[in-house]
């Protein structure tokens, strides 16, 4: 192939193609770049009303009569927990704690035997209310507490041996006193 171009015209024509190149290189970067910006708005604006009605939303929240309720509630547990603590360090003084007893208690507990109430009524009285899988294993419960020398009394009531399976009951359990403690 013959160019009847002269080599100065022949590199004249390649400048202007690679400024006609790079040109259209910046122009389609900035098209690109321009249309990101115009995509990545709405996104940004829904973000930031969401956030605004968020804040606003939570500043109702905490205004709300519900909010000044619930921190009054705090603060009436936090009293009832610091007078809890008082009553417990009084208590504590006693020859055993509640949670020994509860704990030798569960010891003595078959997998028949489900717990729904356990109270201590006095220093030395404790109540226990809960169901039975059948007689058997509340008899042997009953028989395993009477057993242990840290009880001195387990009333069990005869309305307990009513029936055969599932049944609701009551214990009442007499604490031994150290001086009067069983061998």
């Amino acid at each position: 192939m013959i160019n009847l171009l002269p080599q100065e015209g022949v590199d004249e024509v390649r400048r202007i193609y690679r400024r006609r190149l790079t040109l259209m290189g910046i122009l389609m970067g900035l098209i690109v770049t321009l249309l990101s910006i115009i995509l990545l708005l709405p996104p940004l604006f829904s973000i930031r009303a969401r956030r605004e009605s968020t804040a606003h939303a939570l500043s109702g929240a905490k205004a709300r009569p519900i909010s000044h309720e619930a921190d009054s509630v705090s603060d009436a547990i936090k009293e009832t927990n610091s007078k809890l603590k008082l009553l417990t360090s009084l208590l504590s003084t006693s020859t055993s704690s509640f949670t020994d007893i509860v704990d030798l208690i569960m010891v003595h507990r078959t997998p028949d035997i489900v717990f729904r109430h356990i109270e201590r009524s006095s220093q030395s009285k404790i109540i226990l209310r809960g169901v039975a899988r059948t007689r058997t294993s509340l008899l042997v419960f009953i028989k395993s507490l009477d057993g242990d020398p840290v009880f001195a009394e387990v009333i069990s009531p005869i309305s307990n041996l009513i029936t055969n399976t599932d049944i609701d009951f009551m214990v009442d359990l007499s604490l031994v006193e150290e001086k009067n403690a069983k061998d």
